[in-house]
């Protein structure tokens, strides 16, 4: 309710003061980078609330909505879409150590494996000691600070600018997971695994966005690019 309140208050305050607000343009990329000095408008999430501008209409609907929760019947359970007996074998699929369910590479199909079998393929893929090192242990600290020296660097040489500086330091740093999904479509039995790591909200989330900003517009000039799919049916149709 207060994210809501918050977002009412910040729509009142822009349409009084409308040279507050940042006007985009149809294109994401030319709303993003300054052409003049280069620079991007990326910046860590604003959590500003202008208090000022909640009525005592609002006040009132705030009030009326939380106390119409308060009365709401609790604990009544939907109706379930599943039968008693299927949701109970969820349960157990769930509680199963002994098998491992994952999405298949490719045809959208769901996968049922022994885990036994699943650990091997990993363990398998992580042993390639030319793609993948092991590591005493977490590395994300040593990781930060080797990465703070470059953004360092960029501040101070005027390459990005504080609040790009912030943004990119603004990630929390979540370990990268590793995981496989199974190639059934080249082995039934004991399928290969397409190795994934998982990088969201990794030390270089924000990073990559900075990047991807810089590189959009000289991506889509490369007679290489293809957007999606419709766009190289189009291609191909002309």
């Amino acid at each position: 309710m207060q994210n809501f309140i918050r977002n009412i208050s910040l729509k009142k305050y822009f349409m009084r003061n409308p040279h507050g607000r940042i006007i985009e343009s149809k294109n994401p990329c030319d709303s993003l980078v300054d052409n003049k000095n280069n620079k991007t408008t990326l910046k860590n999430r604003s959590t500003w609330f202008p208090r000022t501008e909640i009525s005592r209409e609002m006040t009132t609907f705030q009030k009326n909505v939380e106390e119409g929760i308060r009365k709401m019947k609790l604990g009544i359970p939907s109706r379930d879409n599943l039968t008693k007996h299927e949701r109970g074998a969820l349960k157990q699929l769930q509680k199963n150590e002994a098998i491992t369910i994952r999405p298949a590479d490719k045809g959208g199909a769901v996968v049922i494996m022994n885990t036994k079998d699943y650990n091997e393929e990993c363990h398998k893929q992580l042993s390639d000691v030319d793609t993948y090192k092991k590591l005493k242990g977490n590395p994300l600290k040593e990781f930060e600070k080797e990465l703070k020296i470059y953004y360092n660097k960029g501040l101070d040489s005027l390459i990005i600018s504080k609040q790009e500086y912030d943004f990119i330091l603004g990630t929390k740093g979540r370990l990268p997971v590793f995981y496989c999904l199974p190639k059934v479509h080249k082995n039934l039995e004991k399928p290969p695994g397409r190795p994934i790591v998982s990088g969201i909200d990794s030390i270089t989330t924000n990073l990559s966005k900075y990047i991807d900003i810089h590189l959009q517009p000289t991506v889509k000039k490369m007679n290489s690019y293809i957007k999606d799919t419709t766009h190289i049916i189009k291609i191909l149709e002309n």
